[in-house]
């Protein structure tokens, strides 16, 4: 007996709405090989956030805005519109409390260039804010035709004398700007990041410049460097592909630590990360390793040294103005939010890391107004 063909209207309604539930959380596929992200339209986002180094170039957007995954459903036929926009309103709330919230999924590639491809997977309804960001990180080696030259000439991880190395730049820009342009154009924020680095295709593979620096090969934690780069360094999976993405984890995981201090270079992206992101998960091939909590260390931040000099004045009085109006905004927006630690001393505030070491944060000389820059919902 032939099978007789059935259209999507000819279904039972109750079997059709679950399929159209379905529609909006289907991802696409990530890109399989390096090569296929130069055959795609990407642009570069040539506005830094910072006063620093510039490294912008080396961050690749998509060029075209994520289309609408029901789209196709909305402007098929009436019945299959009404019923599609009927699944959106049951699925997603922002006016209601508890809201529901979508989730989005993004997918960057690092190639051993230093350069960074971000692509946007699954986005199921545009939102003025979202649930959860999940974003998968994968380490690959540079296919010929595609490495593209460093502007400086020492290593993109080598430490200066006393500044960062210069991947943190375009860290920090992908970081901002994902958040801020979104997979659509419009600005977004989000109630959690979380980071799950993947294992790598290929055994013993490592971002690049990691096996170059040897004036940390004592095994020792080095300030916000925060990583083992000795050859005795024991990777927390037997699984060779982990070696360079568990590296590549901690090193992350060190520069959005430096980030949640507020030093005076990254104050303006500080602030952006801490309107944007409520909390940030980082994991390893799914297993949650570190959570950074956000809301903790705004509360604790109260002041960084001799309050003497003009500059020191300045940052404070932006930083003061800034934080109850970011408390209250993550507080409406859902995001984790925790009381303001007293200060202990009116004229010097040092602060401690975990492992009891001192850390001291300079504010930026820039507009502390707390304008924000996302859209209306």
């Amino acid at each position: 007996m032939a099978s007789r063909k059935v259209s999507l209207l000819g279904i039972p309604p109750e079997v059709r709405a679950i399929i159209i539930d379905l529609v909006p959380h289907i991802p696409s596929p990530a890109p399989r090989h390096p090569t296929s992200l130069r055959d795609q339209k990407r642009r570069v986002i040539e506005r830094s956030e910072s006063g620093a180094w510039s490294q912008e170039s080396r961050v690749f957007f998509e060029q075209t805005p994520v289309p609408n995954p029901v789209l196709g459903l909305l402007l098929t036929n009436r019945q299959l519109h009404d019923e599609t926009r009927a699944m959106l309103k049951r699925s997603f709330s922002f006016d209601t409390k508890p809201a529901r919230l979508p989730s989005y999924t993004l997918d960057v590639v690092y190639l051993k260039d230093c350069t960074l491809w971000s692509t946007w997977l699954s986005v199921p309804a545009r939102a003025p804010h979202v649930d959860t960001v999940f974003t998968q990180f994968r380490l690959f080696n540079c296919p010929d035709g595609m490495r593209i030259a460093t502007d400086t000439k020492r290593d993109m991880f080598q430490i200066g004398c006393g500044g960062p190395p210069p991947i943190m730049w375009p860290l920090y820009h992908l970081l901002i700007c994902a958040p801020k342009f979104g997979p659509c154009g419009c600005a977004f924020t989000m109630r959690r990041l979380v980071i799950d680095f993947l294992p790598a295709e290929e055994d013993d593979l490592l971002p690049l410049g990691l096996t170059t620096i040897t004036r940390y090969d004592d095994n020792t934690p080095v300030d916000w460097f925060e990583v083992s780069l000795g050859g005795s360094w024991t990777p927390p999976s037997a699984d060779r592909r982990l070696k360079g993405p568990a590296l590549m984890m901690e090193f992350v995981k060190a520069q959005i630590r430096r980030l949640m201090w507020m030093e005076h270079t990254e104050f303006e992206l500080a602030k952006k990360m801490y309107e944007s992101i409520g909390e940030i998960e980082l994991r390893l091939a799914g297993e949650v390793c570190t959570n950074l909590d956000l809301a903790e260390s705004l509360a604790s931040l109260n002041g960084w040294g001799d309050p003497g000099s003009s500059r020191q004045r300045k940052w404070e009085t932006q930083f003061v103005q800034w934080r109850p109006w970011v408390m209250a905004r993550r507080r409406e927006l859902g995001m984790p939010v925790q009381e303001v630690v007293p200060q202990v001393d009116q004229d010097i505030q040092v602060m401690t890391d975990g492992d009891g070491s001192d850390k001291s944060v300079e504010f930026d000389e820039s507009d502390g107004s707390g304008q924000s820059d996302y859209c209306d919902p």
